[in-house]
């Protein structure tokens, strides 16, 4: 006989009990159709066949989102321009803090 010692409890043994909460025939049978349908489609398949479609809606889409050339021109002026400010000040301090220094 072996005395089992333990300073920890053992854990129960969980079981998992999966009910599902809803089902609904109609969109079952529905999913079956689409996927049905899928199927015969990857079946008829030809590579590179909507590749230009894809392609002209894609650039479609990158036009109407895309910004105005004179607004990404503005905003890159302003940019540079606060850019060599920071520069020119950044150079004037240090250029001054090295003279204090010498």
């Amino acid at each position: 006989m072996a005395i089992k010692i333990s300073f920890f409890r053992t854990p129960k043994h969980r079981v998992f009990h999966y009910t599902p909460r809803y089902y609904d025939q109609t969109k079952e049978r529905i999913q079956r159709i689409k996927d049905d349908i899928n199927k015969e489609k990857s079946d008829n398949y030809i590579p590179g066949k909507y590749i230009r479609g894809k392609i002209r809606k894609a650039n479609e889409d990158n036009k109407r989102h895309a910004m105005k050339d004179s607004t990404s021109r503005i905003i890159g002026i302003v940019s540079l321009l606060v850019l060599f400010v920071l520069l020119y000040y950044f150079a004037n301090y240090f250029g001054w803090f090295m003279e204090l220094i010498k």
